[in-house]
């Protein structure tokens, strides 16, 4: 019912036949489960959505932002296609869990944990996955080492602990425990050279510290077919690491989804922040570019579009 540039006017029908059947099961006396929530959601959605013949459509009102994505994610899902949120605020939780998808809250004082390091088969597409890891990894550690860029040698020294810590992993078949930045962590301790020492002194808050929340195996459910990455509270030292690793963590479901023969549609609320910082911005470049291959369509919403 809904395309890049919203309701489509041949659909308009169907689309309203879509509310009145949720109109219907959330007043019947047994409601289908969840139907009250989402009807909430989308009521009035047409006039919130402007439809353009031409080209796309410009959410010029806060509420056809939300309209649009929430009004996406029921038409994939009825398509049999997967959707993945990143940056997704709280007025979507309610809608998602409605169809019956996983909201996890991702936060330094939350109980939820992303494994920054996970790596699903076929994380390469054919080439060396480590290599692709390792780019994520120096990212990642410029990210969590300020506004010092990484001398040569640093850049080296990380490269070799990458290979280092997936080395046990990919030879077993990609079975077992996952490697995590802790063991990043203690492999780069274990190295000769003191500027090791020095990146993993610059990476031990979020390792070992109180801002380890990237640093432990992965402990919620992503196999759900709608996924919502809700990262608002992350804090300013968290968050741009934060997009980095829900990046990679759907980019790892996409692999997933493309094995098993799935579509993959990722709506990423709220994306200007990710243009806000040059590491998760030049991730996001990569990402939106390489998922073609895989499947896979990126959505980008925001009503900053300067």
């Amino acid at each position: 019912l809904v395309d890049a540039r919203g309701v489509h006017p041949a659909r308009s029908e169907q689309f309203a036949n879509l509310l009145d059947s949720l109109r219907a099961s959330a007043y019947a006396g047994k409601p289908a489960k969840g139907a009250a929530s989402v009807l909430g959601h989308f009521e009035g959605l047409h006039k919130f959505i402007e439809v353009d013949e031409v080209g796309p459509v410009y959410a010029t009102q806060h509420r056809s932002a939300v309209a649009l994505f929430e009004a996406a994610c029921i038409e994939e899902f009825f398509h049999g296609a997967d959707a993945a949120a990143g940056n997704t605020p709280f007025r979507h939780a309610r809608g998602i869990e409605g169809l019956g998808g996983e909201v996890i809250e991702v936060s330094a004082t939350s109980p939820n944990h992303i494994n920054a390091m996970d790596m699903e088969q076929g994380y390469g597409d054919g080439e060396n996955p480590v290599v692709l890891k390792s780019e994520f990894l120096l990212s990642l550690c410029e990210q969590l080492m300020g506004s010092r860029q990484l001398s040569a040698k640093e850049k080296s020294i990380i490269d070799r602990c990458t290979a280092q810590c997936y080395h046990g992993y990919i030879r077993g078949g990609y079975q077992g425990s996952v490697p995590t930045l802790r063991d990043f962590h203690a492999e780069l301790l274990r190295q000769p050279e003191p500027e090791a020492r020095d990146v993993a002194l610059a990476i031990e808050l979020f390792t070992e510290g109180s801002l380890n929340t990237f640093a432990k195996p992965t402990n919620v459910d992503t196999n759900s077919r709608i996924l919502c990455y809700d990262i608002r509270d992350l804090g300013r030292q968290l968050l741009p690491v934060g997009m980095l690793v829900v990046l990679d963590s759907i980019f790892n479901r996409i692999i997933r989804n493309r094995q098993q023969g799935r579509n993959t549609w990722i709506y990423i609320d709220e994306i200007y922040l990710l243009f806000q910082h040059e590491y998760s911005a030049n991730f996001l470049f990569t990402l939106w570019k390489r998922v073609r291959k895989y499947r896979a369509c990126c959505t980008g919403i925001t009503q900053n579009v300067d």
